[in-house]
């Protein structure tokens, strides 16, 4: 198994991240990037915020998500989609399925947060 990940992990690059940047501006606005001048102080730098939680689903795991339905074959997507998750993964991956009319399937733990469950099922 691990030499399956570490033949996987070559394919983790800068130019294929910056393919990835690209599918998913197709699907996603860019999030602003936040100068808080109180928060450089107190940091003693120049801090910048990201806004991952103006993305759909409020976080930047929509990211991952949308970039993986994209790269799908339309027959591996026919199939269905299952992940296993307690939150932000399981939205993204609802949310994207919901985006690319492919069904999926989101299998959280008992007694996880009913609210994420709801989220999730409204996808």
């Amino acid at each position: 198994m691990l030499k399956k990940y570490e033949m996987l992990s070559k394919q983790v690059n800068l130019p294929r991240a910056f393919m990835a940047r690209s599918v998913i501006y197709k699907y996603l606005n860019r999030t602003n990037l936040t100068h808080y001048p109180e928060l450089s102080r107190l940091l003693g730098c120049e801090a910048f915020v990201k806004h991952e939680n103006h993305n759909p689903t409020g976080s930047f795991k929509i990211r991952g998500a949308l970039n993986f339905f994209h790269h799908m074959s339309r027959e591996e997507l026919e199939a269905g989609i299952l992940v296993a998750t307690r939150g932000n993964h399981g939205l993204a991956m609802a949310w994207a399925g919901q985006w690319f009319n492919v069904p999926c399937t989101v299998v959280v733990p008992e007694r996880n947060n009913p609210e994420i469950n709801r989220t999730i099922e409204s996808y």
